[in-house]
C-alpha cells in the first residue's frame, strides 16, 4: 500500500504533491460554466466552447506535465468525460 501512495502522489523529487492551487484553465472553466448557467441561449453555445477548450487544455497539460500520477490519471479522466459528455 505504501508503495502504491508513492507512485501515485510523489513527484520526481520525490516530495508527496497532495494540493496545488488551481491554475489559469479552472478558472476559465469555472467561468464559462456560470457564464453557460446565466446567458441566454444565443451565448451557451460560445460559454460550452470556451469550457471546451479550457478543460481540453487543462486536461493536455495534466497529462503531459502534471506534478504526480494522481494528477495524471485525473487530467485523463477530464479528457475522457469532456469527449464522452459531448457524444451524449
Amino acid at each position: 500500500m505504501n508503495k502504491f501512495k508513492e507512485l501515485l502522489f510523489q513527484d520526481n523529487t520525490g516530495k508527496y504533491i497532495v494540493g496545488q492551487p488551481p491554475n489559469v484553465m479552472v478558472y476559465v472553466m469555472l467561468f464559462a460554466v456560470i457564464g453557460g448557467m446565466i446567458a441566454g441561449e444565443e451565448w451557451r453555445q460560445w460559454f460550452d466552447l470556451m469550457f471546451f477548450g479550457a478543460a481540453f487544455t487543462w486536461s493536455y497539460l495534466e497529462i503531459r506535465f502534471g506534478e504526480s500520477m494522481f494528477r495524471r490519471i485525473l487530467g485523463c479522466l477530464v479528457l475522457v468525460g469532456i469527449f464522452v459528455g459531448n457524444m451524449l
